[in-house]
């Protein structure tokens, strides 16, 4: 299989790429996930959960029109994603915990564990194939927030 990066960095860049949009995410995420334990236990969860969702959404659709000559704004809105994912993933469990008791949260907390690298991996294959009836990658993009606002619509 042959990868193809839209934008003009050879072999030696398409590596230097792609490790560049996963460690901003991660930085990002990393310094904002206790910033938004913080204000969990001082405001409403569930408004800071929907509103990092929200934004994570956004942000996603809108790195789906970047173009390949601004490469710094694509890593820019890795990080902006960052900030979405650090606000669910860390206030969700908390509301998990609020919503079921006993036996009951052990469970839901290990579906929701259990969903995270579930959901990754087929990231990566309905993004691919995605991308392969679109012809271009950035339809992968375009579609996620698509996808999340079903999920998220149908657990109520």
């Amino acid at each position: 299989m042959v990868w193809r990066v839209d934008f003009a960095l050879g072999w030696m860049g398409v590596s230097w790429a792609i490790r560049s949009t996963v460690e901003v995410f991660i930085s990002s995420y990393m310094v904002l996930a206790p910033v938004f334990g913080y204000l969990g236990d001082r405001y409403n969860r569930k408004y800071l959960m929907c509103g990092g969702i929200a934004f994570w959404s956004l942000v996603t659709l809108g790195s789906s029109f970047i173009p390949r000559e601004q490469f710094w704004l694509l890593l820019l809105t890795r990080g902006l994603v960052g900030v979405g994912e650090a606000s669910y993933s860390t206030i969700a469990p908390t509301l998990i915990a609020d919503l079921f008791v006993a036996d009951q949260r052990s469970r839901m907390l290990s579906v929701f564990y259990f969903a995270i690298p579930v959901g990754s991996g087929l990231g990566y294959i309905a993004g691919s194939k995605v991308k392969d009836m679109a012809g271009d990658w950035h339809w992968a993009l375009r579609a996620n927030p698509c996808s999340r606002g079903l999920a998220n619509s149908s657990v109520g």
